[in-house]
């Protein structure tokens, strides 16, 4: 519901009720004594009555006022950045001081090389030496915040550094590095752009590309929007979008579903002339259409077409790739597991296919990553598909192995120096 519509609705049912408490008043003095002889007492009831109603409006704004020093005080001196950003910091503040992502021309967006742990090149991790050293493999990992590591404290945590970790310390392939390619919401139209304007600038000799979960996402439209362009996500914003300067309001409104959550990477996105896409918290309904009936409707075709597009530019500039199935846990825990839900299981199960079918027609690596992790709680985030520190440990050894028997690194690393 708006929150304008409500505090319309709201201010209705208060008048209503003093209407109705005139109207009692009235009836009651025509019906004790002497009839209309009692109308003289009527202004005087009128005048307690809106002296009533003042105080009413007076305590309700004092209250108000109170909530809202009270939530400011609170949130200033307790609240998570997260909090401060959804209820308290103005656009321009939450702007400058939630600067992971900036607009880029082609992609759209990506990592700030301002933020922590984004390297001058807007890759999570240290800089990257280029031109490459004589002798170096370089590994770069494509995908969004799986890939990335949402939630993980530090570069080295995520999968794509602790596969660089694996190979130079369990395999003895000391002239590798691992460069994360991933960020935030990113599906292959994303990847496919990353790879062809950033990421090959940086020599890589092999790609890893993990996506899923976005790319079912992007599928959550209406079946006439569904095309090519993706026009699902929107047009990264380039000024800052109004926010209400009351906490209290922006509090109120947020837990109503009213206001958009402007600590959401999707805030900053504008869906001009587009109709974004039902999100990762979508349940049973979507676009007035079942959910399932939808994704049956709106079938993977531009991911086949986008991974398809990856691989042949990899190919074509004599890289090597490796294809992963999409990993989750499965089973309803009590939180917000968006996996254990059957349509959404149905979806990874058909994309997961298309991968497996794609690796062995375009002849490219291929990890069965669903197929090798245990069903194990621990392994993954809330959410049922964000990998836990362990999670990003088991997904990273199984593509160290699978790397390794293909033989990649003795193929293209320089005489002495592979193990």
């Amino acid at each position: 519901m708006n929150i304008s519509l409500l505090f319309s609705l709201l201010t209705l049912a208060v008048l209503a009720f003093s209407g109705s408490v005139l109207a009692w008043r009235l009836v009651l003095l025509l019906r004790t004594g002497a009839g209309w002889d009692n109308l003289a007492r009527l202004g005087q009831h009128l005048r307690q009555v809106a002296s009533l109603l003042g105080w009413v409006v007076f305590s309700l704004l004092v209250s108000l006022l109170l909530a809202e020093i009270g939530l400011r005080v609170y949130l200033d001196r307790y609240g998570s950045e997260t909090e401060r950003i959804r209820y308290l910091y103005d656009a321009e503040t939450i702007r400058r001081r939630d600067s992971r992502f900036v607009g880029q021309p082609y992609i759209n967006y990506m990592l700030n090389p301002d933020h922590p742990e984004i390297n001058s090149r807007g890759f999570r991790g240290p800089e990257i030496e280029l031109p490459k050293p004589p002798g170096r493999y370089r590994i770069v990992a494509l995908g969004g915040s799986t890939t990335y590591g949402f939630d993980l404290p530090t570069w080295e945590l995520t999968f794509p550094g602790q596969l660089q970790r694996i190979l130079r310390e369990d395999y003895g392939y000391t002239n590798v590095d691992v460069i994360n390619g991933g960020a935030d919401l990113y599906t292959t139209w994303e990847s496919l752009v990353n790879l062809q304007f950033r990421v090959l600038e940086l020599e890589p000799d092999l790609i890893i590309i993990y996506h899923g979960v976005n790319d079912t996402t992007a599928r959550l439209v209406p079946p006439e929007t569904y095309s090519g362009l993706g026009n699902g996500r929107g047009i990264w914003l380039t000024g800052d979008a109004p926010l209400p300067a009351s906490t209290l309001w922006r509090f109120v409104g947020l837990q109503l579903g009213a206001l958009d959550d402007p600590a959401a990477l999707e805030a900053r996105f504008e869906f001009a002339g587009g109709v974004p896409s039902c999100g990762l918290w979508t349940r049973d309904t979507c676009h007035d259409y079942p959910t399932a009936e939808l994704l049956t409707r709106n079938p993977p075709i531009y991911f086949e077409q986008n991974l398809r597009s990856m691989v042949a530019i990899a190919q074509a500039h004599g890289l090597d790739v490796l294809l992963s199935a999409w990993a989750y846990y499965p089973i309803e825990t009590g939180t917000p597991n968006i996996y254990a839900q059957a349509w959404r299981q149905a979806a990874a199960t058909e994309q997961n296919a298309l991968v497996a079918d794609l690796a062995e027609t375009l002849q490219t690596g291929f990890v069965d990553l669903m197929g090798l992790l245990p069903v194990q709680r621990d392994l993954w985030h809330h959410d049922g598909y964000h990998q836990s520190i362990r999670g990003a440990e088991l997904q990273a050894q199984h593509y160290a192995a699978a790397i390794v028997a293909e033989g990649w690194l003795l193929d293209h690393m320089a005489e002495g120096l592979a193990p």
